[in-house]
C-alpha cells in the first residue's frame, strides 16, 4: 500500500513536471516558428522592394524620360504614356504602379492615360501641396510612395508616384491568423518584428496576434499523460507481479506465528481478508506424520501429500494449509468438510503405508479462536503420539531384551544419556557414539533412545541443541550466529540456522531481535 501511494506521488508530480515542460516548450516553439516564418516573408519584402526601386531607376534612365524634360511636347508625352503602360502592366502582376509628373506640368502620366495633377493626387488622398507631404502615404488600400528628384539627378523637375496596392503586394507575405504586416514613418517604433527598408524611408512591421496554442498543449497533456498512465500501470503490475508471492509468503507466516502465539491478531488482518468471504464457522485440523522420523522422509513424501490433498482443497471456495514444522501440517477448512477429509486422510495412511494421527478442533466462529485451538489440537495429538509409541515399543524390542544390561532401570539409563548429550552436545558426536558409550549395540541404543528420551535421536539432540542455543542467545545478546552454532556442536552456521528455523519457525536473527526487544 505505501508503494502504490508513493508510486500515485510520483505519477502526479511527474505528469505536472511533463505538461510544464510541453507548455514551456509549445510557447518556445511557436515563438521560434512565427519568427522563422516572419524572417522569410521579410525576405521576401526586401525583394519586392527592391523591384520597385530598380523599376524607378530604369525609369529615370529612359531616353524619353530624358527628352520630355528637356522639351515636354505632347509627343514626348504621348512616349512616356506608352513607356509607363508597357512597365505597368509588368508591375500590375506584382501589385504596384508607377506615374510621373513635371513639376511645371499640370498633369500626372500614368498607365491610364494624362491626368489632371490635382484629381490625380486627391484619387489617392492627397489634398495639400507635394512639398509639404511625407514619402509616404497610406489610404484605403493603398500606399503611395513619393520620391522627388536629388540634387545629385540630371532632371530636377520630375516627382514619381508609386502606388502599392496592398491586397496584392502583400497576399504572399500574411502570415495566416498570426498577425498583420503595417508601415510605419517612426523609427523608434519599439516592435520585435520591425525591420528597417533598405530602399525607402520606413520600418516595415510584423504586428502578431497572440495564438491559441491551447489545443496543441491540451492534446500534447492527453498524450503525456496516457503514456505515462501505461508506463506507470505497467510498473504497478510488474511490482504486484513481483511483491504477491513475496507478500504472500510474509503474511503466511506471520498467519502460523498467530495460530502459535508469536504474533497478535492486528498483524494478520491483511491476511485474513481472504476469508472474508468463507462462511464461518470453520474447523481446524492439525495433522501429524506419525511415521516421519527424520526430515529427509518429510522432504521426500510430504509434497506428494500435499498435492494430493491441494486437488481437493483447491475445490473448496476458501481454504488455507499452514507448516508448523517437518512433522506437523495445520489444514483450515469450510465447516462440513472433515468428513469428506477424514476420508482423504485414510486413503494416504493406505497408499503410503504410513500412519498419521489428526485431530479436529472445535467449530471456529472467530478467527481469533485460532491459537486456543491449536494448542487443544497440539494436547490430543501428544495424547495419541504417546499412545502409538507404547504400543510401537512393545513389538520392536523384543529382539535386543537379552543384552546384558538390560535390567538398568529407566530412569537411570534416562539420567546417563542426559548427562552424556549435556556433557557433548557441544561436539559433533552420533549415535553409534553413544551406543559405544552405553555399551549397547547400535539398533538397541536406537530403541532405549526412543524409549526413554520419547523421540528418535536425531531430533532429541537437535531440540536439545537449539534449547541451549536459545538459552546461549538469551544469556549474552552480543553474541554472534557463528558462534553459537559452533557452542552447540553445529560445524557449519547454514546447518544451524536450517535446523533453528525448522523446529523455532523463526530464524536464529528474529529470535535475537525478539528476544532483544
Amino acid at each position: 500500500m505505501k508503494f502504490e501511494k508513493l508510486l500515485m506521488i510520483i505519477f502526479i508530480l511527474t505528469n505536472i513536471f511533463l505538461v510544464t515542460l510541453i507548455y514551456i516548450d509549445g510557447e518556445k516553439n511557436y515563438t521560434k516558428n512565427l519568427a522563422i516564418k516572419i524572417e522569410e516573408k521579410k525576405n521576401i519584402f526586401d525583394i519586392k522592394t527592391g523591384l520597385i526601386y530598380s523599376s524607378i531607376l530604369d525609369l529615370k534612365n529612359e531616353e524619353s524620360i530624358l527628352e520630355y524634360e528637356e522639351n515636354p511636347t505632347p509627343y514626348n508625352r504621348l512616349k512616356i504614356f506608352k513607356l509607363l503602360k508597357s512597365k505597368n502592366n509588368l508591375f500590375s502582376k506584382f501589385g504596384y504602379d508607377i506615374a510621373f509628373a513635371n513639376k511645371k506640368s499640370n498633369v500626372f502620366i500614368t498607365s491610364n492615360g494624362v491626368i489632371d495633377k490635382n484629381h490625380f493626387l486627391k484619387n489617392i488622398g492627397i489634398y495639400s501641396d507635394l512639398e509639404t507631404l511625407p514619402n509616404i502615404i497610406e489610404y484605403k488600400n493603398f500606399i503611395t510612395i513619393l520620391i522627388s528628384p536629388s540634387k545629385y539627378e540630371a532632371i530636377q523637375d520630375g516627382t514619381w508616384v508609386i502606388s502599392i496596392d496592398k491586397n496584392i503586394f502583400f497576399s504572399d507575405l500574411k502570415i495566416d491568423g498570426l498577425g498583420e504586416w503595417s508601415i510605419e514613418r517612426d523609427y523608434n517604433y519599439e516592435s520585435p518584428y520591425s525591420f528597417r527598408n533598405n530602399y525607402y524611408d520606413f520600418n516595415l512591421v510584423f504586428n502578431p496576434i497572440k495564438a491559441n496554442i491551447l489545443p496543441f498543449i491540451i492534446l500534447s497533456i492527453f498524450k503525456v499523460l496516457f503514456i505515462t498512465t501505461i508506463v506507470f500501470i505497467c510498473i504497478l503490475k510488474i511490482f504486484k507481479f513481483i511483491q504477491t508471492p513475496i507478500l504472500y509468503i510474509n503474511q503466511k507466516k506471520n498467519f502460523r506465528d498467530y495460530i502459535l502465539g508469536i504474533n497478535q491478531y492486528r498483524d494478520i488482518e491483511s491476511f485474513t481478508e481472504r476469508f472474508k468471504d468463507m462462511k464461518l464457522p470453520l474447523n481446524l485440523i492439525l495433522v501429524e506424520f506419525f511415521d516421519s522420523n527424520t526430515e529427509e522422509f518429510f522432504l521426500g513424501i510430504n509434497h506428494e501429500i500435499k498435492n494430493y490433498l491441494m486437488k481437493y482443497l483447491n475445490s473448496l471456495k476458501t481454504s488455507e494449509v499452514i507448516d508448523i514444522d517437518y512433522r506437523n501440517v495445520l489444514f483450515l477448512i469450510p465447516k462440513g468438510e472433515f468428513n469428506r477429509f477424514s476420508e482423504l486422510l485414510a486413503m494416504i495412511e493406505e497408499k503410503y503405508k504410513m500412519k498419521l494421527i489428526f485431530t479436529v478442533s472445535n467449530e471456529i466462529t472467530d478467527l481469533k479462536l485460532l491459537p486456543k485451538e491449536y494448542i487443544k489440537c497440539k494436547i490430543s495429538n501428544r495424547l495419541q503420539n504417546i499412545n502409538m509409541l507404547g504400543y510401537k515399543k512393545i513389538i520392536n524390542k523384543i529382539s535386543d531384551l537379552k543384552l546384558n544390561k538390560e535390567k538398568e532401570s529407566d530412569v537411570e539409563m534416562k539420567n546417563r544419556i542426559e548427562k552424556y548429550l549435556e556433557d557433548n552436545y557441544a561436539k559433533d558426536f552420533s549415535l553409534e557414539d553413544l551406543s559405544d558409550y552405553l555399551g549397547f549395540s547400535f539398533r538397541y541404543t536406537s530403541l532405549l533412545f526412543k524409549k526413554n528420551m520419547g523421540d528418535n535421536f536425531k531430533n532429541y539432540l537437535n531440540l536439545f541443541r537449539i534449547k541451549k542455543a536459545k538459552e546461549i542467545i538469551r544469556a549474552d545478546r552480543g553474541v554472534k550466529i557463528k558462534d553459537v552454532a559452533e557452542m552447540v556442536g553445529y560445524n557449519s552456521s547454514n546447518t544451524f540456522i536450517r535446523i533453528f528455523k525448522k523446529y523455532e519457525g523463526v530464524s536464529p536473527a528474529r529470535f535475537f531481535l525478539d528476544n532483544k526487544k
